[in-house]
């Protein structure tokens, strides 16, 4: 006989008290409900429904029902449902082959703590299945101001869904997800455009059967920090956002991914959104063509797309062409139009700037006015030329060093304008002095910079900036000179 809750109660109150067993054995599904229903009742003063240690069979959604708050609308706010001793301690098993875990409906949904639960269906996940998600949001109207913190869910297709196209979800909190096994990916927010104020932090996911986008949104306006995604095999969008978001914030990242021979993949991919993170990298074997960041369209550029990174570390094996930014139309021919920014504050490839990998796509499109490097790190730092002129290349080195003597005069050419971007560097240094001849500095249209004489060492440092190719240097600024 199940003991009779007190309504005036305040506090929290156990899932055991309505006859869930947590035994793993058990279908608690009517238990767990009739907790859910009675701390909605507005009799009620209990607010909060833990759940003590255990496994939890389900076969049906827990439906969050909404109570009537004055008028047409109705709501379902201010509720919290937790595990008793930390994140995993709790697993809730839904047994429904094609079911959400929690369902929501009703015109107003928000600040609702969904924390230290662990989600998990009992077959594994399949790309068809799109209904397995922790949190199913339906109905019309926001779901909003809700925080989902310490949660472990596995054989689903997202945690969150809203794809409902009159659900608008904004202020959410998810903090601290360890995610595996899922068909889809992370988050889908899809529903009304315009979602601000939502926040992703620690969120770690292994993404091996994800078909992506992994974060999949409408006018998203979100910061994320320290979210990685590892083993991406299946090469999915890892970010997507086709109403024009903002995507900010710190460490995000893949590691380990697979893009193998196939159809082009843009990796971020913004229609006229914003980005701006301050540490982005990217570690993949890549044997087709992919755009870390993509802000256009396959016919058209997105003339407010904005991006900024900061801190840009992507490590490129295999045999794919590689853009770290595709402003749109196509790869052989780039819209003309002006993208609305584009700025790399410290980029650097691990391995190098190997053949196949690209700044951009846009080349001497008017769009690369909206482009700048401001700091161009490379990690094997320099390359070596010895008795012999040399033309260089936009991937090559920052550091340019003849270290042989010069048995006649040598010339270095400069990249074309055709492949440069504002404030990508040269530091060309001539360290042997025995020879007799002079190592002379060129841009492409063949006009001398800079020399070195015969028996000098010297060093001569230059940067490139668009604003001025049409000048007598082609764009090309002397920053620094000194001979010894």
């Amino acid at each position: 006989m199940l003991a009779v809750p007190d309504l005036t109660a305040t506090g929290s109150i156990n899932v055991k008290l309505f006859g869930a067993k947590g035994d793993g054995v058990t279908d608690d599904t009517a238990a767990i409900q009739r907790g859910l229903d009675f701390i909605r009742l507005t009799s009620s003063k209990t607010k909060q429904l833990n759940f003590a240690d255990g496994r939890y069979i389900i076969s049906s959604p827990l439906v969050l029902t909404p109570y009537n708050a004055g008028g047409s609308n109705t709501a379902y706010t201010g509720f919290t449902f937790k595990g008793d001793a930390g994140r995993g301690g709790c697993v809730i098993t839904q047994t429904a082959d094609n079911q959400p875990i929690f369902s929501t409906s009703g015109t107003f949904v928000h600040s609702n703590v969904w924390e230290n639960i662990t989600g998990t269906w009992s077959t594994a996940a399949s790309s068809s299945k799109t209904n397995r998600n922790f949190i199913k949001c339906n109905g019309v109207g926001d779901f909003y101001n809700n925080r989902i913190e310490n949660v472990n869910v596995s054989n689903g297709h997202y945690v969150l869904n809203s794809d409902s196209g009159s659900m608008l979800v904004w202020g959410l909190q998810c903090i601290n997800w360890f995610i595996t096994d899922m068909s889809g990916g992370v988050i889908r927010q899809r529903g009304s455009a315009g979602q601000p104020n939502c926040r992703y932090e620690s969120i770690y996911a292994l993404c091996q059967t994800m078909v992506g986008p992994i974060f999949d949104f409408n006018a998203v306006e979100c910061w994320m920090d320290n979210v990685e995604l590892n083993q991406a095999s299946l090469g999915p969008v890892l970010y997507s956002d086709v109403g024009g978001g903002l995507l900010a914030g710190g460490r995000f990242g893949l590691e380990a991914g697979l893009y193998a021979a196939g159809a082009a993949t843009n990796i971020i991919n913004t229609s006229n959104g914003k980005i701006r993170l301050t540490h982005f990298s990217f570690t993949a074997t890549v044997e087709r063509t992919i755009s870390l960041i993509f802000c256009g369209s396959s016919s058209s550029p997105y003339a407010s797309a904005n991006i900024t990174l900061i801190s840009c570390r992507p490590t490129i094996n295999g045999a794919g062409q590689v853009y770290i930014a595709n402003v749109g139309g196509t790869l052989s021919n780039p819209d003309a139009a002006n993208v609305g920014y584009f700025e790399v504050d410290d980029i650097a490839l691990p391995n190098g700037w190997v053949a196949g990998v690209n700044l951009t796509n846009i080349g001497a499109a008017a769009s690369a006015d909206g482009v700048r490097v401001k700091r161009w790190t490379d990690p094997g730092g320099l390359i070596f030329f010895g008795d012999e002129s040399t033309t260089l290349l936009q991937k090559t080195p920052r550091a340019v060093v003849f270290n042989t003597a010069l048995t006649a005069d040598r010339i270095v050419t400069l990249p074309s304008d055709v492949d440069l971007f504002s404030g990508r560097p040269f530091v060309i240094s001539k360290t042997n002095s025995a020879g007799a001849g002079i190592l002379t500095i060129k841009n492409s249209a063949g006009t001398t910079l800079e020399t070195i004489a015969a028996a000098s060492k010297g060093r001569v440092e230059l940067v490139y900036n668009r604003s001025l190719q049409n000048g007598p240097n082609r764009a090309w600024t002397v920053v620094g000179k000194s001979t010894w």
